[in-house]
């Protein structure tokens, strides 16, 4: 075997583990107990209003499989 054959067989081999460590990150993140619109508001806090926008501009409020998707995208 090669060596551009090897490091191409190592490279592809290693995707589904990257694919797996971003998806891990992005659930930990996404189902975790912090909102991440309170946490840029910080701890004084905001009004509902203001943290509603956050959610909005980050595409908090859609579907859990979309934020994945965009997650992706966004990484590409």
């Amino acid at each position: 075997m090669s060596r551009w054959e090897y490091l191409l067989k190592r490279i592809l081999l290693a995707l589904p583990v990257v694919l797996f460590g971003v998806t891990v990150t992005f659930f930990i993140i996404r189902l975790g107990p912090i909102d991440p619109a309170a946490a840029i508001l910080g701890p004084q806090g905001a009004t509902g209003a203001e943290a509603e926008r956050i959610r909005q501009q980050l595409g908090l409020n859609d579907p859990l499989w979309q934020q994945y998707f965009d997650y992706l995208v966004n990484l590409v």
